[in-house]
């Protein structure tokens, strides 16, 4: 008997809420997993908030309060705390209202309604008549019988109400981005580079020179020697008296002078040397020898 009693009752235990997991219903009827909606309780409180800082809503729909702090799913409308007190007193049936400031769990469609709905729009269907007040601070009594009259009682309705409303708005044209003012470009100035200052003359410049030598520097002044010396005692050689040897004549000569006159600077420190006499023979050499001996003492 009791295994015919667990096979009778095995659907229905699989088919409860505890099997299937725990269940979560918003203010409008829609039914939501509950751990599905916790994990992302901080994202749709994050993007209700998003929603009540947008123009309109930052401000109570019915004292014009700016701490908005509720709002109710069901109209649409941002409201303060006090005046969250009044649409708690008009009804379920007529408003039911959620704090923004993260003690209630917001659902999917509950964000989705604030989101299409709002301050201003709510206030295009609910005091779209003649004679509808705004909202301003006021005493309680007189925010109360003013939410019975636009809520309640539909005193200044839209005719069609909401959907009139986003027929409206589904008709008109996407409103065109503002066009950024064309900005004149200046054309850039045009800048001559700088003259390029000449190079200073290379140390190695004569290496690259084509011309001969001769032609790079001057050759120095012709250097004018003395005769040299004869010698008294050299009988056996009645010649003239030896020389140096001659430098090369010609363009060579010029080109390259005595290597010690150039570099001591020789040639341009002596003086021109004197006449000297002309050299005597050999034979008046020996004569003068011998007259040295013959002399009496």
């Amino acid at each position: 008997l009791k295994l015919q009693f667990l096979y009778l009752i095995a659907p229905v235990l699989l088919t409860t809420p505890t099997a299937m997991g725990e269940l979560m219903y918003s203010k409008l009827g829609a039914t939501y997993d509950k751990q599905k909606i916790m994990r992302k309780e901080k994202a749709y409180l994050k993007e209700v908030n998003a929603i009540k800082k947008a123009e309109g809503n930052d401000c109570c729909a019915e004292c014009g309060d700016a701490a908005s702090n509720w709002a109710s799913v069901t109209l649409g409308v941002f409201v303060c705390t006090p005046c969250s007190q009044i649409h708690r007193g008009l009804g379920a049936h007529v408003s039911k209202v959620k704090s923004c400031m993260g003690t209630y769990v917001w659902c999917p469609d509950e964000i989705d309604a604030m989101r299409r709905m709002g301050n201003a729009r709510a206030r295009q269907v609910y005091c779209a008549g003649p004679g509808a007040p705004r909202p301003q601070p006021r005493r309680m009594d007189e925010l109360i019988e003013i939410a019975k009259d636009k809520y309640d009682r539909k005193k200044w309705f839209r005719p069609g109400g909401w959907d009139s409303l986003f027929e409206e708005i589904s008709q008109q044209p996407p409103a065109a981005a503002p066009r950024a003012a064309a900005v004149p470009q200046t054309p850039a100035p045009v800048t001559s580079l700088p003259a390029k200052a000449p190079e200073p003359p290379s140390a190695f410049a004569f290496l690259n020179a084509k011309t001969a030598p001769a032609a790079m520097a001057p050759p120095p002044a012709a250097v004018t020697r003395p005769p040299p010396t004869p010698n008294l005692l050299d009988f056996g050689n009645d010649a003239a008296p030896k020389s140096s040897p001659a430098r090369p004549a010609g363009p060579v000569a010029a080109a390259w002078p005595d290597v010690l006159d150039v570099l001591f600077g020789t040639a341009a420190a002596q003086p021109p040397a004197p006449p000297q006499p002309p050299a005597a023979s050999h034979a008046q050499r020996v004569e003068d020898l011998l007259g040295l001996f013959s002399q009496p003492s």
